[in-house]
């Protein structure tokens, strides 16, 4: 596990290569991949996963990879994990999402990703928070902009009208349609 937190990507190779078990956990149930993604480390995540890591996988408060990548920022490791298969709505213990974690910490462009794949806006934590409010709450202006956006193409989508949307978002906008096309159509 201390390879994969501070991404010593050679380190952890030798150890999977030597059949260490990728899925081991510590007393908060904690794996590596979750310190690889806590830590940005995408090389690692990417080679943990390729070994069989359980994406998925929650500590006993309900975090997951994603969320802690999320908290932290880092885009590449969510996109990774998204792309691996990562439940994006999953909550943790207080019912705390990825986008809840990304919107706390103002970081803008993991919102925009975990918007983009569908993250559900309208989920409420365990204290009545939503997204929107974790993000009003931290001053991240771009990010309300984002969620409120998404919200309207999710409203517009609902009622099979797309009027008016916020002038430098139609890419959100686009790419929530697209996502809800893809839903509707699996």
């Amino acid at each position: 596990m201390l390879a994969c937190k501070h991404g010593h990507t050679a380190i952890a190779r030798l150890l999977i290569d030597a059949r260490a078990e990728v899925d081991t956990f510590n007393e908060e149930h904690k794996i590596a991949l979750m310190f690889a993604c806590q830590n940005g480390h995408a090389p690692v995540a990417r080679l943990l996963i390729d070994a069989g890591a359980y994406v998925n996988a929650i500590t006993i408060n309900g975090m997951t990879a994603l969320m802690w990548a999320s908290g932290e920022g880092h885009y590449h490791v969510i996109n990774l994990l998204i792309a691996s298969g990562a439940h994006v709505n999953s909550q943790d213990a207080e019912g705390k999402t990825a986008l809840m974690f990304a919107c706390k910490n103002g970081h803008e462009e993991s919102a925009y990703l975990l918007l983009e794949h569908g993250a559900n806006i309208d989920l409420k934590d365990n204290y009545n928070h939503s997204a929107l409010e974790r993000a009003s709450d931290a001053k991240a202006d771009a990010i309300v902009d984002m969620i409120k956006t998404a919200h309207t193409a999710d409203r517009l989508l609902a009622k099979k009208d797309i009027g008016a949307v916020k002038a430098g978002q139609e890419e959100l906008f686009i790419s929530r349609i697209a996502h809800k096309l893809v839903q509707h159509f699996d």
